[in-house]
């Protein structure tokens, strides 16, 4: 039985946007290439496709999509390894194509470490990543030991 192909539009140079209601976001501008997705695509073999199309860094490239249904679209899910590019096509499987999202990290910086509640006098590390796209940017921070993100717009 022949693998199922997926369409994948990936996009990047863009700014992600919110809504005035409930907080979506929306990708306008930017470039758009569709490739063809299956269960074998490495996400090497991806990464370096993207890095020639879109001229950027396979070593800096972050890679995200929104899970299927409009009401995902507070979400950015991120694709990091194999695992996470396998899990993209079995979601999708039923679909006809996905969107993507490529984005180049620029620089990391190391906001603030903050402290948490007095009664729990835990560090708080927040960590922002600033993005090729100037009016959104990632912010990952640790909070009781556990990693957490937030994409959020800087406007």
């Amino acid at each position: 039985m022949a693998t199922k192909r997926i369409i994948a539009i990936c996009m990047s140079g863009g700014e992600f946007a919110t809504d005035n209601d409930g907080g979506l976001l929306s990708y306008k501008g930017g470039d758009a290439y569709a490739m063809d997705l299956d269960q074998d695509t490495k996400l090497k073999d991806l990464k370096e496709e993207l890095a020639e199309t879109f001229n950027c860094s396979v070593n800096r490239m972050l890679i995200k999509y929104f899970l299927p249904g409009k009401s995902n679209k507070r979400t950015l899910i991120t694709i990091s390894k194999d695992k996470d590019l396998k899990r993209l096509v079995n979601i999708f499987e039923d679909k006809d194509q996905v969107e993507f999202f490529v984005m180049e990290e620029e620089a990391v910086q190391v906001q603030k470490v903050l402290k948490a509640p007095a009664s729990r006098d835990i560090p708080v590390l927040v960590v922002v990543y600033t993005f090729h796209l100037p009016k959104m940017k990632l912010m990952e921070f640790t909070q009781h030991n556990a990693p957490c993100s937030l994409l959020c717009s800087t406007t």
